[in-house]
């Protein structure tokens, strides 16, 4: 877009030709039916294009390469006018393993094919996938999309937070470092019965980031987690066998380990999440929701979309007739899990067990509604490989 517009010498010497181009341009994608993704655009047309319907998300990373070394990934700042405006950030294409059978240049790699997925489900934009369609990783896509290929994402797009942005101005040689890649998202579901509103499950991803750093609640979503109670902070690994779990608070802050950082050539990105609770039986049970702890977005809107709380917790789910999902969640700090699966008109009702069962002791056993292990914290919760 930058590109039409310094190209062509009207653009710049009539005020309302640029801004009347692209207005034609939306009113014809909508009379095609389509869409338009805006690649490259200058702030003015992206302010332009927040009233134009047939735009939907604009690019705001680099033109991909395996070749060159700069981080195409890293769209936290760039995204932050875009999610303002309701525009989906777009991280343009990326491979989805490292090396591609058959590539005519020599030495094209992707070192960071999990982060680039994990970047791309995010941003709220395309899962745009470079390979070929014989070479697809589609273990690796597993992580972002429903079994009918529906992407499971968040509701806000993740954007870097305000720490490092307040770092960044007010001294970059020693603040910004620290925080850089510290980015935030988060899913709302709709809450209906007893009570009604939203439930949040927040977002943080931490790419190379200094050991050590720490961040509260309210470093992360100032407004909404500030004197929110019961918060619990999470995170899988790699086997999925077990959860990192802690309350999240003021008092007991989130330090990033230093496995955020790049081994052997790659970058490996750090996944939390925050979940909220939700309070039954009188206050007596708190439940925290979890979700698909082996998706990118555990918790998505695709996929739950409608909690319902009376003197129990119903979710009402959504996917591909015949698909089978697991889903975890807390109850009193016990993890429970519940195999589901979709019904033929697409949906299925998942009755949450909230049996508190009183132990201190880790059990083995394997059958669902039953606890599983003792909360318990690792040393590095990451994303799996």
């Amino acid at each position: 877009m930058s590109d039409q517009y310094g190209g062509v010498s009207d653009f710049q010497k009539q005020a309302e030709l640029a801004s009347e181009w692209l207005t034609n341009v939306s009113q014809a994608a909508v009379q095609a039916g389509v869409t338009l993704t805006l690649s490259q655009a200058l702030p003015s047309m992206l302010l332009a294009a927040a009233q134009l319907p047939a735009v939907t998300q604009v690019r705001v990373s680099e033109r991909y390469s395996t070749i060159d070394s700069h981080q195409q990934w890293d769209i936290g700042l760039a995204s932050l006018l875009p999610a303002a405006l309701r525009i989906a950030p777009f991280k343009d294409t990326f491979w989805s393993q490292s090396k591609e059978p058959g590539y005519p240049h020599p030495g094209s790699e992707e070192r960071n094919p999990i982060l680039q997925a994990l970047v791309a489900t995010l941003s709220t934009g395309l899962v745009a996938v470079g390979d070929s369609a014989d070479a697809i990783k589609s273990s690796l896509l597993a992580w972002c999309c429903r079994s009918d290929g529906v992407v499971l994402r968040p509701s806000t797009p993740a954007v870097a937070i305000d720490d490092h942005i307040v770092k960044s101005a007010l001294d970059a040689s020693s603040g910004s470092a620290a925080t850089r890649h510290v980015w935030k998202s988060l899913s709302t579901i709709s809450v209906a019965g007893n009570q009604t509103g939203v439930y949040h499950q927040g977002i943080i991803v931490a790419v190379n980031t200094s050991g050590g750093y720490k961040v509260t609640p309210e470093m992360i979503f100032p407004r909404l987690f500030k004197n929110q109670k019961n918060l619990r902070l999470w995170s899988v690994d790699s086997d999925n066998s077990s959860i990192f779990w802690q309350d999240f608070s003021q008092g007991h802050p989130l330090s990033f380990p230093k496995e955020c950082w790049e081994v052997r050539g790659a970058t490996l990105p750090c996944l939390f999440h925050v979940s909220t609770a939700l309070t039954v039986h009188g206050g007596l049970t708190d439940v925290h929701l979890c979700g698909e702890v082996n998706k990118f977005v555990p918790l998505s809107p695709q996929r739950v979309l409608l909690v319902n709380v009376t003197t129990g917790v119903t979710l009402t789910l959504a996917g591909e007739p015949g698909e089978t999902l697991t889903f975890d969640y807390y109850v009193n700090d016990q993890r429970r899990q519940n195999d589901v699966t979709i019904a033929p008109n697409g949906l299925a009702t998942l009755a949450l067990n909230l049996t508190w069962v009183t132990t201190t002791t880790t059990t083995t056993t394997t059958t669902k509604n039953q606890l599983l292990f003792t909360p318990q914290r690792h040393s590095h919760p990451a994303l799996p490989v």
